[in-house]
């Protein structure tokens, strides 16, 4: 990362939920999930943002629930072990100031919902797999959500329809 003034709130939003996220830390294009995606959905994601023009590796990845939980004889620090409530979601996101939001189930979308209360959702459009899937603006952000991004990933025809959503993101190129 360039030093610069920016990278001031990046570093602390990463310090601060360091067990949340995972990823770029340049963090241009922010997904969020109530559990850590597993890897297919990761390079599905960075492929996808690749293709819009951010550049290779430019996701992070924030999940509501840290990977592990401490044990019981550690001392809960602030974001180790807890999930994210809504105050430190938006904490999280505005601090890495990301161009665009994949929220990629629909946990994580009540908990955006939550943290961003004046973002707007187009209705859920129904693909022919039955997931919802929606496109929104949240605090000047483009997000895309999904019901559940991983299982979209399952077969040809919800990939192109994820596919089809994420095309909508901010083009860099």
């Amino acid at each position: 990362m360039i030093s610069n003034i920016y990278n001031i709130n990046q570093r602390t939003a990463w310090d601060a939920f360091s067990a949340h996220l995972s990823g770029s830390d340049s963090g241009l294009l922010l997904a969020i999930s109530a559990s850590p995606l597993g890897e297919v959905a990761r390079k599905a994601l960075d492929s996808s943002a690749k293709a819009l023009g951010y550049g290779p590796g430019a996701c992070a990845f924030a999940s509501i629930l840290p990977p592990t939980a401490p044990k019981a004889a550690e001392p809960l620090e602030r974001d180790a072990g807890a999930s994210l409530d809504a105050s430190s979601l938006r904490l999280l996101v505005e601090g890495i100031d990301p161009l665009a939001l994949v929220v990629a189930d629909d946990a994580a979308l009540k908990l955006v919902r939550q943290a961003y209360p004046d973002a707007a959702f187009s209705p859920p459009s129904m693909t022919s797999i039955q997931s919802d899937c929606s496109l929104g603006r949240a605090f000047g952000r483009t997000v895309t959500a999904f019901e559940s991004f991983e299982k979209m990933l399952d077969s040809a025809e919800s990939k192109q329809a994820a596919w089809a959503l994420l095309k909508k993101l901010p083009h860099l190129d």
